[in-house]
């Protein structure tokens, strides 16, 4: 696991990397801030694979364009989520892309 930031819209984003993790995700207040349009996820699961004793569930997604660095830009589909993590928290499924 380790820790960077990315610029998404000149908003700098603590960010993530798990390769450990399945998942890709984005916290919800910085889906608002950023003004990204979300879009119902074809496949919701419970939040509970996160944090037990749950009855959230992951029903929205959306597309995030960011850089690492000048060079490095990308655009991805993540997960929004109403827990604090961090902004982005991105998994294998992104890293191994």
């Amino acid at each position: 696991m380790f820790h960077i930031r990315i610029v998404s819209k000149h908003i700098n984003i603590d960010t993530l990397f798990d390769s450990g993790s399945q998942e890709n995700l984005i916290y919800e207040e910085v889906v608002r801030k950023l003004g990204l349009e979300t879009k119902n996820n074809q496949k919701p699961y419970p939040l509970g694979r996160l944090k037990e004793n749950t009855q959230m569930q992951v029903t929205k997604q959306c597309q995030l364009r960011f850089a690492i660095t000048a060079n490095f830009v990308d655009e991805f589909e993540l997960d929004v989520i109403p827990l604090d993590i961090c902004g982005v928290f991105l998994g294998s499924m992104y890293v191994y892309d």
